[in-house]
């Protein structure tokens, strides 16, 4: 996974693509998440007006 050039470490391209990836996945996830809490929150907000 990493290798040693000039004694610094560091990710071949595949692995820093792949985490790249990951990142990118990560970040849209969060992003869906954040937007379906913001449409949900209204609603929640609604709900408890009715106790």
């Amino acid at each position: 996974m990493e290798k040693s050039i000039n004694g610094n470490a560091h990710f071949d391209s595949d692995s820093y693509r792949k985490l790249q990836l990951l990142v990118s996945h990560i970040s849209a996830l969060v992003e869906t998440v954040n937007l379906m809490l913001n449409q949900a929150e209204p609603a929640l907000e609604g709900l408890s007006g009715l106790n």
